[in-house]
């Protein structure tokens, strides 16, 4: 499970791009759930764009797993017309 999305990248677009989740942790501090991703060139997995990935402040959700924040994330503007793969 992952998205599809192009981003830009120190300057330069990269097409089809492949976010993935890599952590769900509920922060009950900070009343949000907190989600990493990382992203990569493309569905291979063999070049990971540093820097490029991100840590997100969702909705706090005791319940928060990997499926939701997915959901979650397609509302972001940053994740705008992304697709699952």
């Amino acid at each position: 499970m992952a998205l599809q999305k192009a981003i830009q990248f120190r300057g330069l677009s990269v097409a089809n791009c492949y976010h993935e989740i890599i952590n769900v942790r509920i922060d009950k501090r900070r009343n949000a759930t907190l989600v990493q991703t990382t992203t990569w060139v493309d569905s291979t997995k063999t070049d990971e764009l540093p820097e490029a990935g991100g840590t997100f402040f969702l909705p706090y959700n005791p319940a928060a797993d990997v499926a939701w924040a997915y959901t979650q994330l397609k509302q972001l503007p940053e994740f705008a017309g992304a697709i699952d793969v």
